[in-house]
This record gives C-alpha cells, structure tokens and sequence, in this order.
C-alpha cells in the first residue's frame, strides 16, 4: 500500500516565495531579447550600421556635437538655432559627445531609460502594494505597448520622458496624501527637481505639472504648488531667454511650428479649441480612447467602493484623475502617433495608474476585505481590463515591432546617405533641405532649413502663411546655397513646383520599400546652374557606395 505524501506547505505558495522583483526582473529579460532581435535584425539591413527610425535623433546628435565641440547650441557649428524641444535630452548627449562624439550614444541612453520605465513602474506598484502576478502582467503590458523596442530605436527622449512622468505623479500622490508638515523644508525638493526635470525632458510636461499645481491648491496646499509651477516653468523661461537673446522665439522652433494651437477667430477654431479637438484625436488614437474609457470606469469603481469622500484623495484615484487630465490636456493641444511616440508617456502612465487603482492595495483595505473577496474582484476587474485593452495595445505593440527595422533601413537607405554624400562633396558649404538631421550631424554643412526648424527668418514665413518660391530664392541667394536636397512633393502647389524656377534637378534617390519615410524619392538640385555638372559628377561618383536598395537617376 502506497501513502501518497503531503506537499510541505511552504511548497505550495512557491510564487509568494520568490524575491519581490521577480516581475521586473522577467520583463526586463524578455524586453532584451525582444531589442536584441531587432538590432539584429535591423543591422543586417543596413549593412552593419546602427540606423535610427527618424530623422529626428540626428537634430539632437547635430546640436549636442556641435554644443561639445564649439560651444554652440545649433545644428550647425556656425550659427545657433533653437531647433530641439528637449533640453534634457540634448543636454545628456552632448556630455557623452565631451568625451566622444559616437553614433550609438542615444540608442545607450534609450536602453538606460528603458530599464529605468521598468524599475519606476516596478518600483511604484510595489509601493502600492500589488500583487507580483499583477504587477508582472502590467509591466510586461506596459514595456511592449508603451512600445519600448520601438522607442530605443527612435534615439529621441520619449523613454526618458516617460521614466520622469511616473516618477512626478508618484510624487504628486505622496504629497497630496501626506500631511502637510511632510512637505515642509526639504520634503518638497524632489517633487520640485523632477517638475524641472520632466519639463525639460519634454515641454508637454508642463501639462502633468499644471494638473498636480491645480490638485495641491484644492488640496490647500498652495505654497507647494506655487514652487512647484516656478520650478517647471523656470526652464522654459530660461531657454527663452537665451533663444530671444539671439533673435529666435521664446519657445524652440519645434513646438511653434508644430503646436495644435487652432485660429480662434473662426468658428470652426473656436469649436476645435473647445474641446472637439481632444475629441477628434481620442477618436483615431484606438488605443488612448480605450485606455481613457478604462481610467474613467476604474475612477467610478475605485470612487464607489467604500463610500468614502476621502477615497478621491487616495493614491489609486489620484492617479488615474491625474492621467485623465494630462491625457485630455494633451490631446487637446498636442500630436499624437508619428512612430508611436508622441502619446507614448501617456500609454505607460495609463496602464500603471489602472494597475494600481484595480490591484494596489492599501493596510485599511485589507482590514475591510476578506481575501477571498479581494482575489475575486481583482480577477474580475482584470479580466475585462485585459479584454478591453487587448486588441488596440496589442495591435500596437505587435505593429512596432514589425516596422522598426524597415523604418531604420528607409532612414539608412535615404537621410543617412545623404549626411554621407554631402560630407563627402559639400562640407562646410550651404545646402538647402527639408530633412535636416543627418544631414547636419553627419554633413557638417551650413544649413538653410526649408522647413524653419533651423532657420527663422524662413520659420518666420512659414508662420505668415506667405512661402513661396520667392522667398526660399532669396533666403538660397543670401546663404550663398549652391545645392538643395528636398522632396519634390513637398512644393507642388497645384500640379506646379514652388520651388525657384532657375533651380536644375540634376539626379533622384528613390528607395524601394518605403515605410516611415515621408517620400520614396529625394531630389538633389543645383541651385546655382553653374553647379549642375559638378553635383552630377559628384552623384555618379557616389553611386557604388549607395546600398543596393537605392535606385539613382541622374539627369532629366
């Protein structure tokens, strides 16, 4: 006869067991894994080289070189520009460019802001006491919808904007929980710091910044929040006077040119501006309207339960009042997409303030709750959060993984050649463009900006509404610009060129498979005649060291 043992007890509850940072730990490896396949996947694209997604990271590698090495803040070393809207950012890289200018810095940098999202999501739901089951299954949500493999290759400071938001609503909580005597002498500095720091990392960080000033005030805690505004718009306030110094706005040429302010002397402006414009970008943002509807449903619950009026001032519903906010603010004034990063903080933000406003637990709660009780709404209320999101996040997560190595061979196939070509054959000299990023970071040229991201007196066009062909001659004439390299529909006005008639298109770069570049085709144009036959010999002689994914037609 065989006696069938007992399991010893502590065997049973061997997840309870293992180490508290069990689900950090997890995601973080399967997170590796994940950018491991797709640098490799995305260097054997291009040819060995580490290529970023956009454009845009080579703006901020141009400004932090050219900041390290001659101490002008431009992407040009022979002018400044006020062309980035994160001064943290550029500020990080170009100390790494003190001691080496390298190419792989912001994709380092990204891989550190990646680990640190984690560690702060991580972090936070322990605090707030989630279960590791929970905890593991929302960090995990978090690191591949947010989407982090995708975001590293986007060498931009989204990541280390998201780590800054987690950590300043956290803050936010504690102040408005503790009592105020905490807060007094040093207990505000850190909340302080890191308002200073996240508006610097991104100027939408003034958004999560006003909501918390708005929430300390009602809370009556009106000193804190007045020291807490000055510290976040301290920054601003400086790098705008530095910038008009030099003759350039207040605010970087990104944010003027690309903000969502709409014309409040129509109608229709005044309609957007009240609102429908949040509206309008929640509508085609899948993933943020579910992630709103989610937080407005978890605000009703967690509001609910116990009846209490103190419960809105607990850290679970703060959370999710102060993601709400920032989310409407942000959509109301903000973009949205462009490689997933726009909206990327508020994707991570959302899924950790549901997380523990569903599951965070609190000593009271446990004391009011039996465990079995606990364990069934918490099974139910995870349930249908993870049917709700499960569609657009992981349409999301699924999507960015796919594009990003062919989003950094169209940046290798397309703006990285040009840094090359120009570099090679017009360093030094002016050249006209619409793509400025590696075109400055690897061309070294003296830069007439199309677009006005690197040149105010075109900017100031741009915002005038009046742009024409005329003018981008005059501004060309001025700088001495010999050579344009732009993409033609970007000036077709009415089946006609905006671009000046003398100007010759001497040859064409068109990739393949396109898809994150604006255009298949770039156009190099002599913008002096006298130079066509030159520009023409120069493209030839390149032509073998274009990777054999670009076609190039010299020649009409």
């Amino acid at each position: 006869m065989y006696v069938r043992s007992r399991r010893p007890p502590e065997n049973r509850n061997l997840m309870k067991k293992l180490p508290q940072h069990w689900p950090a730990a997890l995601v973080l490896l399967l997170l590796g894994l994940a950018l491991w396949g797709l640098t490799a996947e995305s260097r054997g694209q291009n040819e060995g080289h580490l290529a970023y997604a956009l454009d845009d990271p080579y703006i901020h590698m141009a400004l932090a070189k050219n900041l390290a090495r001659h101490g002008v803040w431009g992407v040009s070393p022979f002018e400044f520009s006020s062309s980035s809207s994160s001064l943290l950012w550029t500020g990080l890289v170009a100390l790494g460019y003190v001691v080496r200018v390298d190419e792989a810095l912001p994709f380092v940098l990204n891989l550190l802001a990646a680990v640190g999202l984690i560690g702060v999501g991580h972090w936070i739901l322990l605090r707030r006491r989630v279960p590791p089951l929970y905890a593991c299954v929302a960090l995990l949500i978090t690191a591949f919808a947010t989407p982090v493999p995708a975001l590293v290759f986007t060498g931009l400071e989204h990541l280390l904007h998201a780590v800054l938001v987690l950590l300043f609503a956290f803050l936010v909580e504690e102040a408005l929980v503790a009592p105020e005597e905490r807060l007094a002498g040093r207990g505000g500095v850190p909340l302080c710091v890191t308002a200073a720091l996240l508006v610097m990392s991104r100027f939408e960080g003034m958004f999560l910044v006003f909501v918390a000033c708005v929430l300390l005030v009602a809370r009556g805690r009106r000193m804190h929040a007045y020291a807490i505004a000055g510290c976040g718009l301290l920054p601003v306030i400086a790098y705008g006077a530095v910038s008009a110094a030099q003759g350039w706005y207040w605010l970087p040429n990104s944010v003027i040119l690309k903000g969502q302010l709409p014309d409040l002397g129509t109608t229709e402006g005044l309609v957007e501006f009240l609102g429908y414009a949040a509206y309008r970008r929640l509508i085609e943002a899948p993933h943020l309207l579910f992630l709103v509807v989610a937080a407005v449903a978890a605000l009703v619950h967690t509001g609910g339960r116990g009846g209490s009026s103190g419960r809105a001032w607990q850290p679970g519903s703060l959370g999710l009042g102060l993601f709400l906010a920032t989310a409407l603010l942000h959509l109301q004034f903000a973009r949205t997409g462009w490689f997933y990063r726009y909206e990327a903080y508020l994707v991570a933000f959302g899924l950790i303030a549901l997380t523990v406003a569903l599951f965070g637990r609190s000593h009271a709660a446990e004391e009011q709750e039996t465990k079995a009780s606990g364990k069934w709404q918490r099974g139910v209320a995870g349930g249908l959060l993870g049917i709700l999101l499960l569609v657009p996040l992981g349409e999301r997560a699924s999507r960015s993984a796919a594009l990003t190595p062919d989003a950094t061979r169209n940046v290798y196939e397309q703006q990285y050649q040009m840094g090359r070509f120009l570099r090679e054959y017009y360093r030094g000299q002016a050249v006209a463009a619409n793509d400025i990023g590696a075109v400055t970071f690897l061309g070294d040229v003296r830069i007439l900006d199309l677009v006005g991201l690197a040149s105010m007196d075109v900017a100031e066009r741009v915002r005038a509404g009046e742009y024409t062909g005329d003018h981008i001659d005059a501004f060309a004439r001025k700088r001495g610009v010999k050579v344009a390299v732009v993409y033609d529909p970007m000036y077709q006005r009415d089946g006609q060129s905006s671009l000046p008639r003398h100007w010759v298109r001497v040859g064409q770069w068109k990739i393949q498979r396109r898809v994150m570049a604006a255009y298949d085709t770039v156009s190099f144009y002599a913008a002096d005649p006298a130079e066509a036959e030159r520009l023409a010999a120069c493209l030839r002689e390149f032509a073998p060291r274009l990777p054999k994914t670009v076609l190039q037609r010299v020649g009409e």
